[in-house]
């Protein structure tokens, strides 16, 4: 979600501070996020694209930015997607960081918990990323004002992915991941919060998710491997981000003035 809308500068300015606390001292800086603060994110952006799909002159607009069909961007954005993670995140709280040693039934009865929440999600996402896919894109070929590419589809465990052939009107840059909806033929770039990378020392290729902003670089964690499942490193989009949201009030105030 917080893809689409970064998609276009003027309406991501325009609207950020409904979706993001600024400032650099905010306490709930995405430098050092939690689990419980991308929920709310989250349901804010959601809250935002439900406005926008249900205002007839907005709703154009709300899926060109997403590059997808209405089908995939109302089924990622129900409410009772983020009331399940909002679920899950108090017991993750409870069990985690308020809660002494437990049984190996009282671990068996949380498992079973947890894989109800699983399933409830599940059920409200049904099959909206059947034909949205995570793709990197690899060679490409243009005719008549399409751009053909081979891509790998990002899908499973599996250190070898899925290979396919798209074809799209927008041109897409191998580095990086995108959303493809096979409806629509369009692709919608992701932000750096999501990537693949080497797991360290090792040729194998894992799923990173963000984590937070260290000294050394940014925290990555994978969820592939037990075993090096975690790394730092330095990722200029993933700072530039942050700071075009959190100091944006700021730059624009000076903006204004000059």
């Amino acid at each position: 979600m917080a893809s689409a809308y970064h998609s276009n500068e003027a309406f991501f300015r325009e609207h950020q501070n409904e979706w993001f606390e600024t400032g650099t001292e905010n306490p709930h800086s995405l430098s050092r996020s939690s689990f419980g603060q991308w929920v709310v994110r989250c349901q804010r952006l959601a809250k935002t694209t439900r406005q926008m799909l249900s205002d007839k002159t907005l709703r154009p607009l709300v899926l060109d930015l997403y590059r997808a069909d209405v089908d995939k961007v109302e089924g990622i954005v129900q409410k009772e997607i983020y009331q399940v993670m909002e679920t899950v995140g108090r017991y993750r709280n409870d069990w985690k960081g308020h809660t002494g040693i437990v049984s190996a039934q009282e671990h068996g009865r949380r498992l079973a918990v947890l894989q109800d929440e699983v399933t409830r999600l599940r059920g409200f996402l049904g099959g909206v990323f059947e034909n949205w896919w995570l793709i990197r894109p690899g060679f490409s070929s243009y005719t008549r004002g399409v751009h053909r590419y081979s891509v790998e589809k990002l899908v499973g465990s599996r250190q070898i992915f899925k290979q396919a052939t798209v074809d799209t009107s927008d041109v897409m840059d191998s580095t990086e991941l995108y959303c493809y909806d096979v409806v629509t033929q369009r692709p919608l770039q992701l932000l750096h919060f999501v990537r693949m990378l080497a797991v360290p020392g090792s040729e194998e290729i894992a799923c990173f998710f963000y984590n937070r902003v260290e000294k050394e670089g940014i925290r990555w964690v994978s969820y592939h491997f037990e075993r090096e499942s975690e790394r730092v490193e330095p990722d200029s989009a993933v700072t530039k981000i942050i700071n075009d949201i959190e100091e944006g009030e700021e730059q624009q105030r000076g903006h204004d003035l000059s």
